[in-house]
């Protein structure tokens, strides 16, 4: 299964990544993965941020992605609120 990650957020610039899931990969893991491929290829921590499905609704850190969206899904990286 695969997803599209995208962050075009306002602490840095744009960046989409394709990802594969395994069948219990949890949010927060694919989150942790995004940031470091983010701060590798920008230089910059990402900091605060959390997953949203296509509809803007947040994921839950312990949702386990292929159980929560369909295949080829785009999900954002979105700032937290506070």
């Amino acid at each position: 299964m695969r997803i599209y990650l995208h962050y075009e957020g306002s602490k840095g610039p744009a960046l989409t990544k394709k990802v594969t899931l395994g069948e219990n990969d949890q949010a927060c893991e694919v989150l942790a993965g995004f940031v470091g491929a983010y701060s590798a290829k920008h230089g910059a921590a990402l900091s605060r941020v959390t997953l949203a499905n296509e509809k803007g609704k947040i994921i839950p850190p312990t949702s386990i992605l292929a159980d929560s969206i369909k295949d080829k899904a785009d999900c954002y990286v979105v700032d937290e609120v506070a």
